[in-house]
């Protein structure tokens, strides 16, 4: 993963994840806490644009769940690592995006990245 390939707008929501992964007391970032990020964003790109025809609350719902099996880690020394399926996510982003032709991971190409990775996709196939 690298930062330097990303947009302001994929940085904020990677940033919402990690307080969110970090809230809950979890030792991984996910998947599910990008979603969980870009869901409550409530960006209206993301509204428009992602979400048209899926119930974003069952959606977020759905995401809760996931997250909620998730074991919590307690300590002084919490520390934030990246799962390897979100890792993988990210080395998909950058080819995705060099392919592309972009410099930059934009945040479409995070979501589409994130929206056809199977786990979630199973989650919008569910709550559409």
């Amino acid at each position: 993963m690298n930062p330097n390939m990303m947009t302001q707008s994929v940085l904020l929501m990677l940033q919402r994840s990690q307080e969110i992964a970090l809230k809950a007391h979890h030792q991984q970032l996910t998947h599910y806490h990008l979603l969980k990020g870009i869901l409550d964003s409530k960006s209206e790109y993301v509204i428009d644009k992602c979400l048209e025809g899926i119930n974003a609350k069952k959606l977020s719902d759905l995401c809760d769940e996931k997250l909620s099996k998730i074991p919590e880690i307690f300590g002084e020394q919490q520390s934030l690592t990246l799962s390897n399926e979100l890792s993988q996510l990210f080395m998909k982003m950058e080819d995705r995006a060099t392919k592309n032709g972009d410099k930059f991971i934009s945040l479409d190409n995070m979501i589409w990245c994130l929206f056809s990775n199977e786990p979630i996709k199973s989650l919008f196939i569910e709550s559409g």
